[in-house]
């Protein structure tokens, strides 16, 4: 009897996981999307690329496959079409053909934009609309009070605001978010405002102790005495009473012109050309300076 009601124990553990799949519902795999495939044509700039993408997004959350080929809707940037003016568009509904114009490759994004948003409040490529747009005022931006250091302020460092955001500011990503965001709403323009930005952005050669290498935040607590007028966003006993949040490497002129060009040609071969911009600048210098060492000559002999 004991060998038997331990058989069918032992059974029912051997077939406990297939009877938990047996009996467990249904779930389908059915793709939940509607069947509606999109395709992107045109597309071939940053720019553009841009408002394709906000474009893909959209369908995609509306349940329709973005695909590159044969697809049922086709939204299609057509090249830049000067006529229409600055950063204007038109977007013109054929059968199930989207097209794209813009006067120029502001006037396309722009264009994706509106498209991307109608798709969005619509549901779906149908809800996009005959439709034109152009500015009224051509610059369209922000004044942003950037808070890089306690020792490079801005005008609002004196705030909760500035001190809690200022390890962002050092963030890639936050910059490409802020960017992006501005893009969507139509800003074209960013004022970046500081009382004097130049140790935390430049390394120079003669002044190499000038660049910053660290990010330093007061930990004082900020009151109302602060002045508003930025004089005193620094004070004697703030360089007492400071933490460093990140450490930063600012690299020098050649190095900027290195980088840019490692992404044209092989590094080593930038590295060179680099070294021989560096040696025909050396070398100019010296000429000039022989130069006017030899007309203070000339002016003291007479």
């Amino acid at each position: 009897m004991k060998k038997r009601i331990l058989s069918i124990i032992l059974a029912f553990l051997m077939l406990a996981p297939f009877m938990t799949q047996l009996l467990a519902p249904a779930v389908s795999t059915a793709d939940d999307g509607n069947g509606i495939s999109a395709c992107i044509t045109g597309a071939d700039t940053a720019i553009t690329q841009f408002a394709a993408g906000e474009i893909g997004a959209v369908l995609e959350k509306c349940g329709i496959t973005v695909s590159e080929a044969d697809a049922e809707w086709t939204i299609c940037f057509l090249p830049v079409q000067e006529e229409l003016g600055e950063q204007s568009y038109t977007i013109h509904v054929s059968d199930k053909t989207i097209e794209i114009a813009g006067g120029d490759e502001n006037g396309l994004l722009y264009g994706g934009l509106e498209a991307a948003e109608q798709i969005a409040l619509g549901g779906g490529p149908e809800a996009v609309k005959e439709s034109e747009g152009s500015p009224t005022v051509l610059n369209r931006g922000i004044k942003f009070n950037i808070p890089l250091d306690m020792r490079t302020p801005s005008y609002t460092d004196a705030g909760d605001a500035a001190q809690l955001n200022m390890e962002d500011m050092w963030d890639i990503e936050f910059w490409h978010e802020e960017l992006d965001e501005l893009a969507r709403n139509r800003y074209n323009v960013m004022s970046i405002w500081n009382l004097n930005p130049f140790p935390s952005m430049l390394k120079l050669e003669d002044y190499p102790d000038v660049a910053l290498d660290d990010v330093w935040r007061m930990t004082l607590p900020l009151d109302g005495s602060y002045n508003g007028t930025a004089t005193d966003m620094v004070r004697p006993e703030h360089w007492e009473n400071y933490e460093v949040i990140k450490k930063i490497r600012i690299i020098s002129f050649a190095g900027y012109l290195l980088a840019a060009a490692s992404t044209f040609v092989n590094p080593f071969l930038a590295y060179i050309i680099i070294l021989a911009l560096s040696f025909v600048e050396i070398l100019l210098m010296c000429l000039y300076d022989i130069k006017i060492g030899k007309q203070i000559k000339k002016e003291e002999k007479q």
